[in-house]
């Protein structure tokens, strides 16, 4: 468990988890590979979500509320060395769930509703 204790552990933790999200995506067809306009709507999307999360960790830094310890990111940061480049990968991690999330939730209520107008459907399944 050494690895855990180096610097590029928690950007390969979050490059892994990218691509986990990205292939969950791709089987289902949630939200990149649905068609181009989705494509470009999750983008935009993931986008304007990074970029608020950014503008709210960066008056954290201002506030002295958030801070890297240099041990432990890459030593490649936005702006100052208490922002990270794992912070952008962080934040665009969390958007990419957040609409993930919220797109399977859109799912499971249209198939509930789904099976509310066609009960007989399902009983014979």
């Amino acid at each position: 468990m050494f690895w855990l204790y180096t610097p590029w552990a928690y950007a390969l933790i979050l490059i892994i988890s990218l691509a986990g999200l990205a292939l969950l995506d791709w089987r289902y067809r949630l939200l990149l590979w649905r068609g181009v306009p989705s494509r470009r709507a999750a983008l935009a999307t993931i986008g304007c979500l990074v970029l608020f999360f950014s503008i709210w960790y960066a008056a954290g830094i201002w506030l002295k509320i958030f801070f890297a310890n240099p041990r432990y990111v890459l030593g490649l940061y936005f702006l100052t060395p208490d922002f990270p480049i794992e912070e952008v990968l962080f934040l665009t991690l969390l958007s990419y769930v957040i609409l993930l999330v919220s797109r399977i939730v859109e799912e499971c209520e249209a198939h509930k509703s789904q099976e509310e107008k066609h009960p007989k459907a399902r009983a014979t399944q």
